[in-house]
């Protein structure tokens, strides 16, 4: 578990380096951290303190290069505040208001206005459309579009203490932000496939056209597809009663569907017994394994339909984690399970201990852990 543990630091650590090394360094502290690894397991099967080092160096050269690939993404600085033609992909719900409709943008080609030769690339953007409703249609989620837009670097205030928009933007993968320009040139193109945002978009139509109050239809679709933008009106209020965190999809809801699938598999496997004479061989694998199976695909489900947002995908590695320890017929520890799963969230969220959701969940379950078992 402690070089599980030293992986995990090594990657999380580079979140708060003041500037990044260059990419041929990094790629030479690759090449001789490789070898160093293969010459000391070897020659001396036990490492001690050095196979900590290098389970941290191992950990800081996958987050440089995570670093070095999310960059890559990035607006440059030079091309800041400029016109681009982006087609892409309405990726996610759309939130709308008065003022403005707001959705992230997943980008297939981003080409500079003043210069189409030169391609940049660009991976998600975070656009606003402020003169949308002269077009007169409707922004679905899954739909494709070539639009013209005005990006910008993400960027945000650093006042102490306050939201650090910055940091969430770098958190998202956004490469910008910016807002649609000349809104008549905008074309909607046809789409091959439909999208799960697709359906999360008619789920929540469905819902707010049904006979509940505006509070209920709020909660039903915050609890359903992780759509926070009805409950917004009634923050303070539910701030005040001490139940946010209950209708904002995060592990306590991915945990109980999980939880759910679990004992709908083994209900299955008891209702499978009968046929133990006839089908051993079947029925036993199936009374093994259709809890963990279960398990794991109503929460990937749950997590799809939420939108798979930050939250959710690091409960889904938490529960894959348990329940593969099941299928394997393994007995694993609690806090080995947590050592997995905290470096299979660095492995694919390196900057994920920036959140303060993240630094909620671990200790809380850590400290439960500590308090309940044996």
């Amino acid at each position: 578990m402690r070089y599980l543990m030293a992986l995990s630091i090594g990657i999380f650590s580079v979140a708060w380096w003041p500037r990044l090394p260059e990419s041929a360094i990094g790629i030479g502290f690759i090449l001789l951290l490789s070898l160093a690894w293969f010459f000391i397991f070897r020659f001396s099967p036990k490492v001690g303190w050095v196979g900590l080092c290098l389970c941290l160096c191992l950990g800081i050269c996958w987050a440089l290069l995570s670093a070095a690939w999310q960059l890559q993404h990035q607006l440059p600085a030079s091309l800041d505040k400029r016109d681009f033609v982006v087609t892409g992909t309405i990726n996610g719900l759309v939130d709308t208001n008065d003022r403005r409709s707001r959705f992230r943008f997943a980008v297939d080609s981003a080409l500079l206005l003043s210069d189409p030769s030169e391609s940049v690339p660009l991976r998600s953007l975070l656009l606003s459309w402020y003169s949308f409703p002269s077009v007169g249609t409707k922004l679905i989620s899954g739909d494709r579009w070539t639009l013209i837009v005005r990006l910008r670097q993400p960027r945000g205030l650093r006042n102490p203490g306050a939201f650090d928009y910055q940091s969430w933007l770098q958190q998202q993968s956004y490469s910008a932000t910016g807002y649609i320009r000349q809104a008549n040139t905008a074309r909607r193109l046809q789409s091959s496939k439909q999208s799960i945002h697709h359906y999360r978009s008619q789920i929540r139509q469905a819902i707010n056209g049904s006979s509940l109050s505006h509070l209920g239809s709020a909660v039903v679709v915050a609890l359903s597809i992780g759509d926070k933008q009805q409950i917004s009106a009634y923050w303070d209020d539910l701030a005040r009663l001490g139940i946010v965190h209950l209708l904002v999809i995060s592990g306590l809801h991915i945990g109980l569907i999980a939880t759910m699938g679990f004992f709908l598999g083994k209900l299955i496997g008891r209702l499978l017994l009968p046929l133990y004479r006839w089908f051993p061989l079947l029925v036993s694998t199936v009374a093994r394994c259709s809890g963990p199976v279960l398990a794991i695909v109503a929460a990937l489900l749950y997590s799809l339909l939420a939108g798979f947002s930050l939250p959710t995908q690091r409960a889904l590695i938490a529960v894959v984690v348990v329940m593969f320890s099941k299928l394997i017929s393994r007995h694993v520890q609690p806090f080995t399970c947590i050592a997995w799963a905290l470096l299979l969230i660095a492995i694919t969220q390196p900057l994920a201990i920036l959140s303060a959701g993240f630094w909620l969940s671990f200790v809380a379950v850590g400290v439960l852990l500590w308090w309940f078992t044996p």
